[in-house]
């Protein structure tokens, strides 16, 4: 992932103008994703030559580089699944058990939308 100064809708048309490949834009990032190592080497390499070219400033120091398992948007996202962040996950199983309708009617809309992630 690699985090740059531009707004999403800026790195959208730089992505698209240089027809980067497996290269997403979202908020202030730019995530390179690839089925291989090789793969993802070029991607960033070609991620790196555009963003030299139209002198597109990246931040190298929260920039990183090869991690197989990114956390994103409350997900944790790995080349093979995609979970909850259980970072974010914690306080919901912190939760004390209901005490009234209103309260059993908010838990019960909390955790319905975790309810995917039960296997």
């Amino acid at each position: 992932m690699v985090r740059t100064t531009t707004g999403s809708k800026e790195k959208e048309c730089f992505i698209k103008t240089y027809n980067l490949q497996k290269v997403y834009a979202y908020s202030d990032d730019i995530t390179v994703t690839a089925a291989t190592v090789v793969e993802n080497d070029k991607n960033q390499n070609c991620l790196l030559a555009a963003a030299a070219n139209c002198r597109l400033t990246l931040n190298e120091e929260k920039s990183q580089i090869r991690e197989a398992t990114l956390v994103m948007l409350g997900y944790k996202i790995s080349f093979s699944k995609v979970e909850p962040d259980p970072d974010r996950l914690q306080p919901l199983l912190d939760l004390l058990p209901p005490t009234s309708l209103k309260e059993l009617k908010c838990a019960s809309g909390i955790f319905s939308y975790y309810s995917k992630w039960n296997t």
